[in-house]
């Protein structure tokens, strides 16, 4: 029950997201006030990232796991993870420093931070 109540809350909060990231997209001009625009652009695209990187992965952890339930926490870390990742890389573009070298140590670093996370099996 607390679980489903999650999942439509959190399908609802990704909605209002995307719903923000797009009129941020096309009511705010960057050129006259950048100081607004690309910082809310960024959060809004991370918040609407997050929320449906949250439900894809929970149901995917729910379909494709042997742990029932899948801890929906994984499936948080795992999005949060993934939409900073996103992030970095339109704001790489927004800078414009994006290449692909960039995206490949990017890549590492989140790669890296996401295996930090992983348990260790202990050898007894």
């Amino acid at each position: 029950m607390f679980f489903s109540f999650t999942l439509l809350s959190l399908l609802i909060t990704a909605l209002f997201g995307w719903g923000a990231f797009v009129i941020v997209l096309l009511r705010i001009d960057p050129f006259t006030t950048p100081l607004l625009a690309v910082p809310l652009l960024l959060i809004t695209l991370f918040l609407a990232c997050l929320g449906t990187f949250t439900l894809v992965l929970s149901w995917l952890g729910n379909k494709l796991s042997k742990i029932s339930p899948y801890p929906f926490r994984t499936a948080l870390r795992q999005a949060i993870l993934l939409s900073l990742f996103l992030v970095v890389i339109v704001l790489f573009f927004c800078l414009h420093v994006f290449n692909f070298w960039n995206l490949l140590l990017t890549f590492l670093v989140f790669f890296l931070m996401e295996l930090s996370c992983w348990p260790k099996k202990r050898a007894d």
